[in-house]
């Protein structure tokens, strides 16, 4: 995070792997009917910071134990309606994730997000692995195309995940995580380097994307970042 002092910076993150920026101010925001985006013009007002390692067994899989750890902060704004929004950000050895949060509060009781205002914007011009999709509604299959990150399609949606690698074998990943009750989350190219967020809508719906009660938490945005593919 570039600052958390309470200015439109705080909405600001960005992402560097041994010493190397890979994305550079890239932006927050959750939007909802009738309130807009609730970190426009937030007040932070505070940060809970902690460490989290633990090992678990799995039944399949590459690694057995699973070593889980990671340096978390619980970031709390409050809108200039008075309401509160925290943001989980998690840092691992191996990459970020980050998720939003709508604490239970008496004047935000149901939620209607209308849209998610989060942007990566990468450094470079990676060569980029995209599947493309015509609509929300596919199997999420397909043949992933091969092509530099400014030469992304910007009229199509963009699936997760999607791998992005840099000259020097150094490779980025954008997932989501843990979607429950939360609309899934595709990418759109824009100028300057970016890839905006852009969630499924509702069925018959155009503008409201999720419709839940607080307190609420959405899926984790997830970067992931290695020396190369696979490490």
């Amino acid at each position: 995070l570039t600052r958390v002092d309470g200015t439109e910076a705080s909405r600001l993150f960005s992402v560097s792997f041994r010493g190397r920026e890979l994305l550079r101010q890239s932006s927050l925001g959750l939007a909802l009917q009738g309130t807009g985006d609730l970190l426009a013009g937030a007040r932070f007002t505070s940060v809970r910071r902690e460490d989290h390692d633990e090992t678990y067994g799995v039944l399949t899989g590459k690694q057995n134990p699973v070593r889980n750890h990671y340096r978390q902060a619980v970031l709390t704004f409050e809108s200039a309606g008075h309401y509160q929004t925290q943001v989980f950000v998690r840092a691992f050895n191996d990459g970020v994730a980050f998720r939003y949060a709508i604490p239970k509060q008496a004047a935000l009781r149901d939620i209607a997000i209308t849209d998610e205002k989060t942007v990566f914007r990468l450094t470079g011009n990676p060569r980029t692995h995209v599947l493309y999709l015509d609509s929300y509604t596919t199997s999420h299959e397909g043949l992933y195309n091969t092509t530099l990150f400014n030469a992304l399609h910007r009229d199509k949606l963009i699936d997760l995940p999607v791998l992005f690698e840099y000259e020097d074998g150094t490779a980025v990943a954008i997932t989501e995580a843990n979607l429950q009750r939360y609309a899934g989350m595709y990418l759109k190219g824009a100028e300057g380097g970016a890839l905006i967020s852009d969630l499924s809508p509702l069925p018959n719906q155009k503008q409201v994307k999720v419709k839940v009660s607080a307190p609420m938490v959405s899926p984790w945005r997830v970067i992931l970042v290695g020396e190369q593919v696979g490490r």
